[in-house]
């Protein structure tokens, strides 16, 4: 069975056509349940939407309303809306082809079916993970959330047969005109980390990445890069080599590494030495959460302050990329919090943010919920995030989840082999 994320939708059938009625990223930037408001500060009176339970959603509007654009005015250019293909797409990428080819055309397709009706979501950027190969280990229990890499069995080489889900809905977005792609980690490989694992422990230090093993992994990612682009005709516009790297990532329930200012300095000076990457821009540091941008961590005085010992300026993307989790409530800097970030970007001309993942955490993650509440829940963040901190790219977490949680586009049966 397949579900999908949207407004009052329940449950659709993978055996039918559905009217959509999806989550995100089309909820219209949640335009209805926006008031205008003074956006210099956190407004304790703004109406909270808690997901699944409900809240004041009303607006003061006038029956008539004059809006007046001024097209000299521009903001950021964007660069697309997107979700990654963690973790599920490894097994729903070998489904039997009808339910692949239904879920595709959910996620990718732009057109009209013969109701009239969006065909899908339209999906601009596509988020592929290069796995770390925990799949190969037993160490992350839970097998949903492991990943597989394109070493061989022995890890010795390479197997470009690997990751097959993951690059069939590659090419299905592709054939569906998805024109953005992001290729981005987890963790280095199994044969590249300090304990041998995908994930951190206790004795890891810094980085579970192994002592001078940089380039090794720049030069795996580079491989991957270039043999997507030279023998499947996928380029890769984005590498992002890591994925919230001030969390110590010991939990071992997925691939997590962490990584200091110093040790990421030193794997994207290897990156920048590959030629294998063809173009594609390298994107960081996807901090876990905004508030270690301009402050906590401070990445970008790390990375983007000419001054700084691990400045990056010079050979990363012109944008920082971050997560809107644990910021997603006025209580907790809905409004604030992207002021300040805004702000403390502005310190640094040309330089754009990407907001790289976000779904609903925390107690109101828990449950799947397919309507309203959670819909304007998730709308009101993006909102936020595109109109204050000015982000340039938006993108959800699991395009597909197998999970009761609210961290999914579309939701399926957790089967391996249907569903």
């Amino acid at each position: 069975m397949i579900q999908i994320s949207g407004c009052g939708s329940g449950t659709r059938r993978s055996d039918r056509v559905w009217p959509l009625r999806f989550l995100i990223p089309v909820v219209i930037a949640a335009c209805g349940c926006a008031p205008a408001l003074d956006t210099t500060v956190d407004i304790p009176g703004y109406p909270t939407c808690s997901p699944g339970a409900g809240g004041d959603l009303g607006t003061s509007l006038p029956a008539e309303l004059t809006v007046t654009i001024n097209p000299g005015d521009t903001r950021q250019e964007m660069l697309g809306f997107g979700a990654s293909d963690c973790w599920s797409i490894q097994f729903v990428g070998r489904w039997p082809l009808e339910k692949r080819k239904a879920i595709a055309d959910l996620l990718f397709e732009t057109g009209l079916d013969e109701n009239n009706d969006p065909r899908g979501v339209g999906l601009s950027v596509w988020r592929f993970n290069i796995g770390a190969g925990s799949s190969r280990q037993e160490h992350i229990s839970r097998e949903w959330r492991r990943a597989d890499t394109f070493l061989n069995e022995e890890l010795s080489g390479f197997d470009w047969d690997r990751q097959p889900g993951q690059r069939w809905f590659l090419q299905a977005a592709a054939a569906r005109g998805v024109p953005r792609f992001i290729a981005f980690v987890n963790s280095p490989p199994i044969t590249m980390t300090a304990n041998g694992r995908a994930f951190c422990d206790t004795d890891t230090g810094s980085s579970n990445l192994a002592p001078g093993k940089e380039g090794e992994f720049a030069a795996y990612l580079a491989n991957v890069v270039r043999h997507l682009r030279e023998n499947e005709g996928i380029k890769f516009d984005v590498i992002s080599p890591f994925n919230e790297p001030q969390w110590d990532w010991e939990a071992g329930t997925q691939e997590g590494c962490r990584f200091s200012p110093s040790d990421m300095k030193r794997v994207v000076d290897a990156l920048a030495r590959e030629d294998g990457l063809a173009g594609a821009e390298i994107e960081i540091p996807e901090s876990g959460s905004i508030l270690d941008l301009g402050r906590g961590a401070n990445y970008l005085q790390a990375f983007f302050d000419p001054d700084s010992p691990t400045f990056s300026g010079d050979v990363v993307a012109p944008r920082i990329a971050g997560h809107s989790y644990k910021t997603d409530l006025p209580e907790t800097g809905l409004v604030g919090r992207r002021v300040e970030l805004r702000a403390a970007l502005d310190r640094y001309p040309g330089l754009q943010y990407a907001m790289t993942e976000f779904c609903v955490l925390g107690e109101h993650g828990s449950g799947r919920d397919l309507g309203i509440d959670t819909a304007l829940h998730v709308a009101r963040v993006m909102h936020f995030d595109l109109v204050v901190a000015g982000a340039s790219t938006w993108q959800w977490w699991l395009a597909v989840s197998p999970y009761d949680y609210k961290d999914g586009l579309i939701y399926i049966d957790k089967e391996t082999d249907d569903g």
